[in-house]
């Protein structure tokens, strides 16, 4: 992406692809302090950075209202994190042993499993730490009780006892109207712009849409977040205390650069500090300049390279934000998409890749900005990731050939960040 990701992204995607082996499951890896990328890193390995302590702590909120132990052996398959270099050791006493350590050991591993599954407030790193808290306040008659329970009721009863999994857990339902801050650049505020209007159409009659825009490279997160004006501007709007979504774009210049983004834990720590009840949406749009692109797969591997080190930076937001629901907008593959199916002569419903005289295209000019076919697409992904919502049967106001609303949810549905 030129815009976007830059030569140096494109230097960072090659990296990544070629030497780390990036997929779904090393999106998770984290990054050096200084920007270079590493391999996995076990997070029981001793940290003495201060972005290792400030993780700590932010992990340590589970441990405030519970009481301190051990958590008994951990299955080899649920991870590891930093605090368990802090964990005390074994309880030996006969009384804790046998069946009802077991039992306890059975039920919240599922719990673990269930609680990642189920809440968007908690990632796969957080595995291992919600088994430990679990572990804490078992009992056999807590492990009878979770036995034989769907994950749904798990979770339930789960709330009961850790009180960060209620919010971690909770998913906005048709109806509620959230109250969004959209904070960027051109390629995520028309969509953001059509949010209260499309969102009538699920049920919610009370979407509340701020937008602060910026073109170009100045609405990343990173350079609003230095320019003071801005800054000012938006931190104006989220100390009213009402937003309770936060949405940032890519591509910061560092980024570009190393897969990192300080900024947008800059603007979640503000943001969380006036409504600690704010969710976090990370927009990944698409390449600009589609037509640099020789060909659809081209275009889609930079897109789907750059999406692997999104994914890895939200994984690790989540960890060091324990029971904060942050999740993608891949709203960038509804234009890989909508290319494919042209170039394949399977989209009758444009002309032209770029909109000429006359001609319906899925972008507008060549710097790539969205046509009306990619607009409605990336606009049905941004309902569906926000209020977690099946998209597939969206009434649309236009009528199309292709099956847009179907599109839509199949990109939600692969992309796992997404809800």
């Amino acid at each position: 992406m030129k815009h976007y990701f830059g030569e140096g992204g494109v230097l960072l995607l090659l990296m990544c692809l070629s030497f780390l082996g990036c997929n779904a499951d090393s999106a998770s890896s984290p990054s050096t302090a200084d920007g270079g990328l590493v391999g996995n890193i076990d997070a029981s390995s001793p940290r003495t950075d201060a972005a290792g302590i400030e993780m700590d702590a932010r992990l340590s909120i589970m441990d405030s209202a519970l009481p301190p132990g051990d958590a008994g052996p951990m299955p080899d398959d649920m991870g590891t994190t930093a605090t368990d270099s802090e964990r005390a050791q074994p309880d030996t006493n006969a009384s804790d042993m046998g069946a009802g350590v077991l039992a306890c050991d059975e039920a919240c591993t599922g719990v673990a499993q269930c609680l990642v599954e189920q809440c968007p407030g908690f990632g796969g790193g957080l595995r291992r730490i919600i088994y430990n808290r679990c572990v804490n306040l078992c009992s056999p008659e807590l492990a009878m009780q979770l036995d034989g329970l769907s994950c749904e009721e798990t979770v339930e009863v789960a709330s009961g006892l850790i009180p960060q999994v209620e919010p971690a857990c909770r998913r906005p339902e048709p109806g509620d109207g959230i109250n969004a801050l959209y904070i960027g650049h051109s390629f995520g505020r028309s969509f953001a712009a059509r949010l209260p209007q499309w969102a009538e159409a699920i049920g919610v009659d009370n979407h509340v849409q701020s937008i602060v825009f910026r073109g170009g490279e100045s609405g990343a997160p990173q350079a609003l977040w230095a320019n003071q004006a801005t800054r000012t501007e938006i931190q104006g709007i989220l100390d009213q205390g009402q937003t309770n979504l936060l949405i940032l774009i890519c591509c910061s210049e560092q980024f570009r650069v190393d897969g990192t983004d300080p900024a947008i834990r800059q603007w979640i720590d503000y943001a969380l500090a006036q409504n600690p009840n704010t969710r976090i949406a990370l927009a990944l749009p698409w390449p600009d300049f589609p037509q640099d692109y020789p060909s659809g797969d081209e275009y889609a591997a930079l897109f789907n390279g750059g999406l692997l080190l999104w994914h890895r930076l939200i994984n690790r937001l989540r960890v060091d934000y324990p029971g904060v629901d942050i999740f993608c907008i891949p709203h960038g593959r509804a234009a890989l998409e909508l290319r494919t199916l042209y170039e394949a002569d399977r989209l009758p419903d444009v002309d032209a890749m770029i909109r000429g005289d006359g001609e319906v295209g899925i972008f507008t000019d060549q710097k790539g900005h969205a046509a009306n076919i990619l607009l409605d697409v990336g606009t049905l992904v941004w309902l569906g990731a926000i209020y977690g919502v099946d998209v597939s049967n969206y009434p649309l106001d236009r009528e199309y050939a292709t099956d847009l609303p179907g599109l839509a949810e199949l990109i939600l549905s692969e992309d796992e960040y997404a809800r």
